[in-house]
């Protein structure tokens, strides 16, 4: 705090009136706004934000040049200073020569140098977006309709618990959920919907709070369609799926409407059919009147599955079952989320920025799991039904103001904040028996969660420098009743200050130097913070970073960091006994490197390697490794980005993990590939093939050091149990764009 109270108080006294031109970049062709856009000045330079609009320090007469991928560069000649102009910018190849290494694009730096991978990368399914997110790993383990767990940064995030994940502002994580803390479930996206992803690492970001420890992923999808859609695909496994995106005012300019309807099934590669279905619908609309944006929209999701669960290696060793067999095939769920949004933008007659938008979701969720098969009840098996209904009503809301200085020098000024509030009822854990029979009640009851977060955030820059500093403070509400035990509602709540500051350094016009310090946290179940009055409600992350990012020819682009974080207190959700166990203080650090290369024009190679040395800091020596946290891993591949064909070739490697504390036990590691190709056929239709490990090797996606009992053992057996990765997988598609 007392950063940005020295620069507003240093510099304000120099502060001019500064002309200041605002445009909205928008595609030639489709009038689809344009995010990410950097424009220049002889003054200052600017990004265009998700609705395509910029404001730049300019006067009438400037000139001023435009970059964004996929889109030809362009100057424009300022005329006027009165009112928005809309700039068009002409589609081309997408190309690295148009991504611009700037330390005054500020904290976006590298999201936006990231934008290629989805202009030239192919998505399976909405979850799939996350492998976009160089580091990012993830895996599922109960069936489709589960939502995946997550690897970021030598965290096995489980479900969501340490990256914050966001679409269109809409919280994805789930707090104090039946299956976990921060579950995040982004099945209810449509990928063809997706626009942009926004993603950062560590602690550092004054506008992401609860889980942001690891990092943070946020989606954004259309606002306009670029084109009407339909496709269809279909494969091995009994795989069907159909899109169909249609947009309802195609002739309009300043408004837009379109719906989005999404269907899927399938069997998958089990012995025992999973069945599983999802169905999906969007639904939005936004107007321009003047300086103002009204965004609104509602999406609908659906799903149900059956599920083979994880597998004991020495049922598949003595040969009980097969490699994609079961000891329960009784397991699986179904669940269902409906969202509403409004958004308000505007632009304020002083020139800020304000937006705010009120959301309301409602989730039903209900799974059935046997993680121990008969370890609890050697006559009816541990099936366990985790169930429950929840509410939520949020706000999110920013002020945006820039100032400009005699010595060229730029302020700007972000004042924002967040109020959410989860309403959960029927949170319960029981054990089941053929998902109808409940054999013994383990936890039942409701629950509220309230979070009020604000911030205030101050980018400062002047000549190779940009500085950020920020801070947030956050508080949170936890209220609970015990209905099982007959324990009154009780509720307790905690604040957490959490500072930011954020350096970047233009070493010469190819190389930018970053470094990042800053404060986050998890927060913890309310089944734990209220029965235990407030116990490690909200353990603290203290994260550092220091990277690169260079291009030091057209072509090449390379980001290169180390970074270190320290975290108070790690949690590990023990499912089948609804408890939150603690795992003490935890301290890793690390090395990544990207590098994105432009072989030729159309041609491109990508490459992502992390390595992570994690380790408990309270347990004694011999026994401080952190179990299942991923060491090394990469991912990367070749793509052919042309007019008439696309193809891409990928592979992606996790490494051997520790599955204990002593790493006595390990979590063997895998090496899968994957290949896709798009023939054009037409100027409206194309055809395609994607295929999912090319050369069929077995592979464990998921793994846990688990204890269980087989019907006919006598004793327990600690060992790891998995899922198995998908085999060799090929399917078609046909796509009707028009």
């Amino acid at each position: 705090m007392r950063i940005i109270a020295f620069i507003s108080i240093l510099f304000c006294p120099f502060i001019i009136n500064a002309q200041l031109f605002i445009g909205q970049i928008k595609d030639q062709e489709k009038f689809v706004p344009i995010d990410g856009a950097t424009i220049f000045s002889n003054k200052s330079t600017a990004l265009s934000d998700k609705d395509g609009f910029f404001k730049i320090r300019a006067s009438i007469g400037d000139t001023l040049i435009l970059c964004s991928l996929g889109y030809g560069s362009m100057s424009y000649v300022v005329k006027s200073i009165n009112e928005i102009t809309t700039i068009l910018m002409t589609p081309s190849a997408t190309s690295l020569k148009d991504i611009e290494v700037s330390s005054k694009l500020g904290i976006k730096l590298l999201s936006n140098i990231h934008r290629v991978d989805l202009s030239i990368r192919p998505l399976n399914n909405s979850q799939e977006v996350l492998r976009l997110v160089p580091g990012l790993f993830i895996g599922q383990h109960a069936g489709g309709g589960k939502a995946e767990q997550l690897f970021l940064r030598g965290f096995d995030v489980d479900h969501g618990t340490d990256v914050n994940v966001s679409v269109d502002g809409l919280p994805v994580n789930m707090v104090s959920h039946a299956h976990g803390q921060g579950y995040a479930d982004l099945h209810f996206v449509i990928p063809e919907t997706i626009k942009e992803i926004d993603f950062g690492k560590g602690t550092y970001y004054a506008d992401k709070g609860d889980f942001t420890t690891a990092g943070y992923v946020s989606l954004q999808t259309f606002d306009k369609l670029p084109n009407h859609l339909i496709k269809v695909e279909g494969g091995m496994f009994n795989t069907l799926r159909t899109v169909g995106l249609f947009n309802l005012l195609p002739q309009k300019q300043s408004e837009s409407a379109y719906v989005g309807l999404e269907a899927y099934h399938t069997d998958g590669p089990f012995d025992s059919p999973q069945k599983f279905k999802r169905y999906n619908f969007i639904s939005k609309y936004q107007v321009q009147k003047g300086k103002t944006l009204f965004t609104t929209q509602i999406s609908k999701f659906w799903s149900k599955w059956n599920a083979s669960g994880q597998i004991p290696e020495r049922a598949i060793e003595d040969g009980s079952i097969g490699w994609f067999g079961a000891i329960d095939n009784n397991e699986g769920g179904q669940t269902s989320k409906t969202n509403l949004s409004v958004k308000v933008s505007s632009i304020l007659p002083n020139d800020a920025t304000l937006e705010n938008q009120f959301y309301f979701t409602k989730c039903n969720f209900e799974l059935y799991s046997n993680f121990t098969f008969y370890k609890f009840d050697p006559i009816n098996g541990d099936q366990i039904r985790q169930k429950e209904a929840r509410n939520i009503i949020g706000y999110n809301g920013y002020y945006i103001k820039d100032e400009y200085f005699s010595n060229g020098a730029s302020l700007q000024l972000k004042i924002g904040g967040s109020v959410r509030y989860d309403d959960i009822n029927h949170l319960e854990l029981s054990r089941t028996l053929n998902r109808d029979i409940v054999t013994a009640p383990l936890s039942n009851g409701i629950g509220n969660e309230l979070d009020i977060a604000t911030y205030i955030s101050q980018t400062y820059k002047i000549n190779r420098w940009t500085l950020n500093a920020a801070l947030r403070l956050e508080d949170l509400v936890f209220g609970y009743n015990d209905l099982l035990n007959k324990i009154p509602y009780k509720s307790l709540s905690k604040g957490i200050l959490s500072p930011k500051l954020n350096m970047q350094y233009q070493l010469n016009n190819t190389t930018s130097l970053y470094l990042k310090i800053g404060k986050g946290f998890h927060s913890n179940d309310i089944r734990v913070v209220v029965p235990e009055n407030g116990r490690e409600i909200l353990p603290v992350a203290w994260g550092a970073d220091f990277g690169v990012v260079t291009k030091p020819i057209d072509n090449l682009v390379i980001n290169a960091a180390l970074w270190a974080l320290k975290l108070d207190q790690e949690f590990i959700y023990v499912g089948d006994e609804s408890v939150v166990e603690t795992g003490g203080r935890t301290f890793r650090r690390g090395f990544e490197l990207s590098m994105r290369y432009e072989i030729v024009r159309n041609f491109f190679t990508d490459v992502d390697a992390n390595y992570t040395i994690g380790r408990s800091i309270d347990n004694p020596v011999g026994f401080q490794y952190l179990p299942l946290a991923p060491v090394f891993s990469s991912t990367g591949g070749l793509n052919y980005n042309g007019n008439k064909i696309k193809w891409g070739f990928r592979y992606r490697i996790l490494g051997d993990r520790p599955a204990n504390e002593d790493n006595s036990v390990k979590a063997y590691g895998y090496n899968v590939f994957d290949a896709n190709i798009n023939y054009k056929l037409t100027h409206k239709t194309s055809v395609g093939l994607t295929v999912e490990n090319i050369f069929n090797v077995k592979w464990k996606e998921t793994q846990f050091l688990t204890e269980s009992k087989l019907k006919n053992e006598i004793a327990t057996v600690e060992e790891i149990h998995f899922t198995p990765g998908t085999p060799f997988f090929i399917k078609a598609r046909w796509v009707f764009e028009f």
